[in-house]
């Protein structure tokens, strides 16, 4: 909220807020597009249980039934 802050409400170059706060212009320019859109919520992050998983659950069951040999770390 702070970088948005600064960028929106203070006046600085979106580079010297970048800069100062040591993060990337693509970061805070999304920051800024969601504050605009949504407000202070746009900002919250999202809950972890929104994402979905990358594998379908059969191959994430089978993975686990993997026996500890076949383990390579």
């Amino acid at each position: 909220m702070r970088a948005v802050q600064l960028y929106l409400e203070e006046g600085f170059k979106l580079k010297e807020v970048c800069a100062e706060m040591g993060m990337v212009t693509s970061c805070l320019s999304r920051w800024i597009g969601l504050y605009r859109q949504f407000g202070e919520a746009g900002l919250q992050p999202a809950a972890s249980s929104a994402r979905k998983p990358k594998l379908p659950s059969a191959v994430r069951a089978k993975i686990m039934v993997l026996p500890e040999s076949l383990c390579f770390l």
